[in-house]
């Protein structure tokens, strides 16, 4: 039976089904991430139906986690409401949200080409009112996004199915990377990679890799990731410059192309 309460002080709750999220650190049997675990403020509303299974917290600051299943949704209020479509074992996890700054929203998305249907879930979601209290609906029109395309955007009603859709000007020429390959490093090869790593030698000879993400206008590839055979764990990320100056040098091959498909955002 659903159910609403308000937190009478700061706890931390368990919900058992999103065990199935948790993948595991190999190097130390433990989960990467305890999506499980989730901490609730105190004076938070707190909505749960176990047979759902769905769970909604409400910090009294008006952000918003909630979980339909395996789907995250996220508000921070006045600035961000977006969702994460998780599945156990999946890797490429869509993403779509708006965001809200100096007046204006934005799309931001990741890995939502294909899954346009989504938006919508996405219109569903934000008009329950169990999920999301106060709700969330953007105008009908034209939106910039964080992947330098325009999509234009109908929330639907009176017939009429929501619907997302890239404005095809905007659309500019792929990048000439395939969006995933099997690379070869040279013993003692030494990897400039993005973020934090600094240099790194990969630990193993052969590698797959996957274009994460890149400049639509440019064709700069701005994220590789590099992972494994057969283990999603990623290992480390360059960009595409650091991937052409490996291969340039000789100390990288490009051997076998698993998927080249043409990512558009």
């Amino acid at each position: 039976m659903p159910r609403e309460v308000i937190a009478e002080r700061t706890a931390e709750v368990d919900l058992d089904w999103l065990a199935a999220l948790n993948g595991v650190d190999p190097s130390r049997g433990q989960p990467r991430v305890n999506f499980a675990k989730v901490t609730i403020p105190e004076g938070s509303s707190v909505y749960m139906d176990e047979d759902g299974p769905r769970f909604r917290m409400k910090t009294p600051q008006g952000k918003i986690v909630a979980w339909d299943k395996f789907k995250r949704i996220q508000v921070e209020p006045g600035e961000y409401w977006g969702i994460t479509w998780l599945q156990p074992g999946q890797v490429e996890d869509p993403d779509f949200g708006f965001s809200m700054a100096d007046g204006k929203l934005t799309i931001l998305l990741e890995r939502m080409e294909g899954h346009e249907h989504l938006f919508a879930d996405f219109v569903a979601t934000f008009s329950d009112p169990d999920m999301c209290p106060g709700g969330f609906r953007a105008p009908d029109g034209r939106y910039e996004s964080n992947m330098l395309i325009d999509f234009m955007v109908t929330w639907g009603g009176d017939g009429v199915p929501p619907s997302l859709a890239p404005v095809q000007e905007t659309l500019a020429v792929q990048p000439e990377v395939p969006s995933e390959f099997l690379i070869e490093f040279e013993p003692g090869t030494l990897v400039n990679c993005t973020k934090a790593k600094g240099v790194v030698e990969p630990e193993a000879e052969t590698y797959v890799a996957d274009v994460r993400s890149y400049n639509i206008h440019t064709g700069e590839v701005r994220e590789i990731r590099y992972r494994l055979p057969g283990n999603s764990l990623e290992h480390f990320k360059t960009d595409g410059a650091e991937l052409f100056r490996l291969v340039a040098a000789k100390q990288a091959a490009i051997v076998e192309i698993l998927q080249d498909r043409k990512r558009q955002y």
